[in-house]
Formats: C-alpha cells, structure tokens, sequence
C-alpha cells in the first residue's frame, strides 16, 4: 500500500498572550514532518481574517522547501521544555489524495505530545475558510481543558 501524501503544518498559540503562531513544516531525512522555515504570528483580533490565508500559504511550502539543519531552529534540551510548556499545539494537515483536512491537538506527554482518540476535526480544503477558525479554537479549548 503506498504512503498517502500530504501536506503540514503546526498551528501554536503562546499561552502568555494568546498570539498564534503558524509554523511551516518540511520532511526531515528521517521522513516525519519537522518545523522549517519563518513562523508568522497572528494577533487575537486579526485570527479569524487571517488564519485560512496563512495555513493555506504554510501548507503550500510543504513540499516546496527542502529540509537543511543548517538552517533548521535548534534548541538546547531545557530551552525546548521551556517552549513546550509555554506554547499549545495543534497539527493541521492537508490530504492530497482526497483534499480533507485534519485538526488535531497535541496533548503533551512525557517526552512530546500526542493525539487523542476522539478530538480530530475533519473537513474538506474548500471549507478551509469558514472552517478552520472554529476548528482551530475547539482544539486549543480541549487543550486548555488537558
């Protein structure tokens, strides 16, 4: 059975203000997804007008931009704690195959974070617009909530 291709990227909201960060993605060597590139931060009051424009945009560069650890972020181990606790996460992914979009929240655990059974918000790519706010905002309440 062949890998489904897809496009990813990681939606964050920093627990100090609120502000939301969109974090392109490219594929690592080891073949998972991985931060790369320049994150855009969202205000709370340009969310819903901006969100859509630039998920689509992150998800777009995807494919497009190679993975190089020269250029990759790197933190040390307590600066990457550091950030995790301080930062809800929420993975948005794009499905080629069938254009369906998936939200999901990260719920921390030991050593990262993880799905949950019950909490994936699906819809179709054309729906992005009306869609991904309120989808996106499920996912950081069910965070809040642990």
């Amino acid at each position: 059975m062949a890998k489904r291709r897809y496009q990813a990227v990681v939606i964050r909201r920093r627990k100090s203000d609120g502000t939301v960060i969109v974090q392109p993605m490219a594929r690592h060597p080891t073949g998972a997804s991985a931060d790369f590139g320049d994150p855009t931060e969202i205000g709370q009051l340009d969310f819903d007008r901006r969100i859509a424009e630039e998920a689509l945009d992150a998800l777009g560069k995807y494919h497009k931009q190679k993975f190089d650890r020269a250029l990759a972020k790197r933190y040390s181990d307590e600066e990457y704690a550091k950030f995790v606790r301080g930062h809800d996460s929420v993975d948005v992914t794009l499905y080629e195959d069938n254009r369906v979009v998936t939200v999901v929240p990260c719920f921390p655990r030991a050593g990262g974070a993880a799905s949950r059974k019950g909490y994936t918000i699906s819809f179709g790519e054309d729906e992005i617009g009306e869609k991904l706010p309120e989808a996106l905002r499920a996912a950081f309440s069910a965070l809040e909530k642990g």
